[in-house]
């Protein structure tokens, strides 16, 4: 427990509102966002984590417990995910370029064609996808059309397609961090789709988190 110590209970405080901030931060990158708005969350989550780190470090040195502290840190260092976003938010406070790309609402036709954003008059005549099997095989697929995309979705016009069509919401597109001269690429994860990524990290990140302030508070 924290006692009757003021400093403690102030840097934990900010510790929480850290936690509280980043699932705020996190919940917009999903949704309705739009893809001028996601590198913002993101960014704003980075900016949340770093202040969690600093808080969380602070409060419990001011409490003796620097062997937890120092863990905290180690913990940081040597999983992936945490030591990319840590660089990554040290690149942005450094005026590097943004690790993070957000990529507009996307319409795709299989793996022919992909409209991003707003795009008008699109005619595709009388066009064949060609899959050929593993017993040799062949497979032709036709696609046909003449339409208009806004945000990734066709809102005028008409389209015949054999192949799967998919309309991708904007996400953000993870790059390398340059931090100190460093690059510090994002970690791949199995079976997790790049549009994907910076969610997935997001809830590990926040997850992580949550755990080390419950055992910060239980001191």
């Amino acid at each position: 427990m924290t006692g009757n110590n003021p400093k403690v209970h102030a840097f934990q405080r900010r510790a929480r509102d850290a936690v509280c901030d980043f699932r705020i931060a996190i919940k917009r990158l999903s949704g309705d966002a739009t893809y001028e708005e996601l590198r913002t969350h993101w960014s704003l989550a980075l900016s949340e984590f770093r202040k969690f780190l600093k808080f969380a470090e602070t409060a419990a040195r001011e409490r003796e417990r620097n062997g937890w502290a120092d863990n905290l840190i180690k913990e940081r260092k040597d999983n992936p995910i945490l030591n990319y976003a840590f660089h990554a938010r040290n690149a942005e406070e450094h005026g590097h370029a943004s690790s993070a790309k957000p990529e507009p609402a996307a319409l795709r036709i299989g793996g022919m064609f992909s409209f991003a954003g707003n795009v008008s008059n699109v005619t595709i005549s009388n066009c064949r996808e060609i899959t050929t099997l593993q017993d040799g095989r062949t497979i032709e697929r036709r696609v046909d059309g003449q339409f208009s995309t806004t945000d990734g979705k066709i809102s005028s016009g008409w389209l015949n397609s054999q192949v799967p069509v998919n309309s991708q919401t904007p996400y953000i597109q993870l790059l390398p961090a340059m931090d100190r001269g460093q690059s510090y690429q994002p970690p791949m994860l199995k079976d997790v789709r790049r549009e994907d990524l910076a969610d997935v990290f997001a809830q590990k990140i926040c997850h992580w988190m949550e755990k080390k302030l419950k055992e910060l508070e239980g001191f």
